[in-house]
């Protein structure tokens, strides 16, 4: 499974799409979005069954 996600400005035009195979994985999320998607693309799976998902902010020191 991929998980992607893709970031749009305030007038729905995307600003810059990511897509991970990592299970965790960090990103930055770009200054002038305003709403983000995420989607979870298949990569051959039938089904899925999921327990838990987070985004946690990473504050930097």
């Amino acid at each position: 499974v991929y998980t992607k996600i893709t970031f749009f400005d305030r007038y729905g035009d995307i600003l810059e799409k990511k897509v991970e195979k990592a299970k965790d994985f960090i990103f930055t999320y770009p200054e002038d979005s305003y709403t983000y998607q995420v989607s979870l693309l298949s990569a051959g799976f039938e089904s899925l069954t999921f327990y838990h998902f987070s985004i946690k902010e990473i504050r930097s020191v």
